[in-house]
């Protein structure tokens, strides 16, 4: 076998194994998928306690608008990160329907979060309902944690 042939195999198989090494999806066993979870619930309870914090904040003047944007968009992109890595990890089967729990009740705080951020960008720091609808979640996304 030639020299540039022997190359061309040692690529495509280093190619090929990437590929199928990138494509896998962890299955953890169900204590692994708790603690995720968990850790998943609790950090978005902590961003929708900071939007929260944030809105009351900002609707009693004590913070200037431009700092309460920052906080929401940085509150919003971890809550949706923490989404994300979660959703990736595929639940083993007996807590499918767990899973599925949890993610829709943290993408319900990641969408109350990203409504907060913004009406905080137009300008909108009363908002009432939405800080019980938050207040409402951090409950929900604790309890569902302690209940894992």
């Amino acid at each position: 076998m030639s020299t540039g042939r022997r190359r061309f195999v040692a690529v495509a198989v280093t190619a090929v194994a990437l590929v199928l090494t990138s494509c896998t999806v962890k299955e953890p066993d169900a204590g692994e998928w708790r603690d995720l979870a968990q850790q998943s619930l609790d950090d978005v309870a902590s961003e929708v306690a900071t939007a929260r914090l944030t809105l009351i904040q900002l609707d009693d003047d004590q913070l200037p608008s431009s700092y309460g944007e920052t906080v929401l968009a940085d509150a919003e992109k971890a809550a949706s990160t923490s989404e994300e890595d979660l959703s990736s990890v595929q639940a083993p089967p007996g807590l499918r329907a767990r899973a599925d729990q949890v993610l829709a009740l943290i993408g319900r705080a990641v969408d109350a979060v990203r409504l907060a951020r913004e009406n905080v960008v137009a300008g909108r720091f009363h908002a009432p309902v939405l800080v019980r609808k938050l207040g409402w979640l951090q409950k929900a996304l604790d309890q569902r944690r302690a209940n894992l």
